[in-house]
C-alpha cells in the first residue's frame, strides 16, 4: 500500500510524498484517511516554534479515519468510523493511574513529539489510538470532533457553567467550538471577544450573545459603538497573553473562575494581579489537550443534534494542495477558522468536505 503525505523534515522545509505503508502489527490497524483539521500546534512545528517538535515527522494529530485493515489481536471491525486519539502516555504514572492521561510527563502527540503523524492517505497505528465513534458524527463533522473534544475539556476544567455568564477570549475555531458546547450546556449569556470583526457572523452562530473587538485596551461592537466588557461568572482566554488575561482577571466577579486554554510557548510567562485574585478570591486554571473521555463526550454531543460543528470547516483541501492551505491560512486568517484536509476520492463527497 502506497500511502501520500505530508512530512515535515525541518523546521520551513515540508515536502508531499509518497511512502509504503506497511501491514498491521500485533493490536495494530491500518487506517484509511476521512480528514484531518489543521491545528495551530501544526503551524508552529512548520515554523519551528513548537517547544515538543520532533522533527523529522509526518504531520497531523486531528483525524477521524476507517479501519481498513486490522492486525493480530485487533478487534475492531474492518469499515469502522474512528477518531484519533493523538496523545500517548506511560500509562504508569500517578497521573495515569488517576485518569489524567493529559498530565503525564513523558506524553507525547502523534505528529509533533510522536512523528507518526495522520496526515497520511493511510498509516498504521495502535488500535488503543482509535476511537469508535457513531457514523453520523463521522460523516457529518469528520475531523471537527478533535476541537469540540477540547472546549469539552475546556469547559470541564471550569466546573459547572449552567446559568453563568461567560467570557470567551479568541474567537478562532477553540473558542467557537467553547461557545457551541457552553451554550448546550446551559451558559446563560456568552461574550466573545476578538481582535478579527470578520469572526463576528461564526461567534453570533455558535451562541456568543455579545460580540467585542479588541483593539490595545479599547472594545467596539461590530455595529461601531464603543462597549465595555462585562462582569462575569467565568473566563476562558483562549489566547493567554498579558492583556488578555489582565481582561480576565479584571472582568470575573468575586468568586469566579478563570481558565487558561492557549498552548504554552517557550518561556512564556503570565503575570497574575495576585492581589485582585486573593481579593476576588478569584480560581485561575489551566486546560491541556484532552482525555478520551471528553472524544466520548463530545460525539454524544454532535450525535444530540443541539450543536452545529460545521461552522467551524472554512476551508477543504486534499493532501496535495496543503500548500494552499498554508497559503489561506497565512495571508487570510479573517477568513478562515479550520482548514480540513481530505483525499482526492473524499473530497466533495459529502458537506463537510466540500467547501462552502
Amino acid at each position: 500500500m502506497i500511502a501520500t503525505r505530508v512530512r515535515v523534515a525541518a523546521p520551513n522545509q515540508w515536502a508531499i510524498e509518497t511512502a509504503e505503508v506497511g501491514q498491521p502489527g500485533v493490536g495494530q490497524v491500518r487506517l484509511e484517511l476521512d480528514s484531518a483539521g489543521i491545528c495551530g500546534g501544526d503551524l508552529s512545528l512548520l515554523h519551528g516554534k513548537n517547544s515538543v517538535a520532533n522533527y523529522p515527522t509526518v504531520l497531523g494529530h486531528e483525524c477521524v479515519a476507517t479501519v481498513a485493515e486490522i492486525g493480530p489481536q485487533a478487534t475492531l471491525p474492518v469499515g469502522a468510523p474512528v477518531v484519533i486519539y493523538p496523545t500517548i502516555s506511560c500509562g504508569a504514572c500517578a497521573a495515569c493511574l488517576e485518569g489524567r492521561t493529559n498530565n503525564c510527563p513523558k506524553m507525547t502527540v502523534l505528529g509533533l513529539t510522536d512523528r507518526r503523524g495522520c496526515f497520511s492517505s493511510s498509516f498504521v497505528l495502535d488500535e488503543s489510538q482509535c476511537i469508535l465513534i457513531p457514523q453520523k458524527v463521522f460523516d457529518r463533522y469528520g475531523a471537527l470532533i478533535e476541537p469540540m473534544a477540547v472546549a469539552q475539556h475546556v469547559i470541564g476544567r471550569a466546573g459547572d457553567i449552567s446559568g453563568q455568564r461567560l467570557l470567551v477570549l479568541g474567537a478562532g475555531s477553540i473558542g467557537l467550538a467553547i461557545i457551541l458546547t457552553a451554550r448546550a450546556m446551559g451558559a446563560a449569556h456568552i461574550t466573545a471577544v476578538d481582535i478579527l470583526p470578520e469572526r463576528a457572523p461564526a461567534a453570533r452562530t455558535a451562541g456568543a450573545d455579545t460580540f467585542l473587538i479588541m483593539s490595545g485596551p479599547n472594545f467596539v461592537r461590530v455595529d461601531g459603538l464603543p462597549d465595555s466588557v462585562p462582569d462575569v461568572d467565568v473566563a476562558f482566554d483562549v489566547v493567554a497573553q498579558p492583556d488578555t488575561l489582565a481582561l480576565c482577571q479584571d472582568r470575573v466577579s468575586p468568586g469566579g473562575r478563570v481558565v487558561l486554554v492557549a498552548a504554552a510557548k517557550p518561556a512564556h510567562t503570565l503575570v497574575l494581579d495576585y492581589e485582585r485574585m486573593y481579593g476576588a478570591e478569584q480560581s485561575v486554571v489551566s486546560s491541556r489537550n484532552y482525555a478520551r473521555e471528553d472524544f466520548t463526550a463530545a460525539a454524544t454531543l454532535l450525535a444530540s443534534g443541539n450543536v452545529d460543528a460545521a461552522i467551524l470547516r472554512t476551508k477543504v483541501v486534499t493532501i496535495a494542495q496543503f500548500g494552499s492551505a498554508l497559503d489561506a491560512l497565512h495571508h487570510h486568517p479573517e477568513a478562515h477558522l479550520k482548514v480540513m484536509i481530505t483525499t482526492d476520492q473524499l473530497i466533495g463527497s459529502r458537506p463537510i468536505l466540500t467547501n462552502p
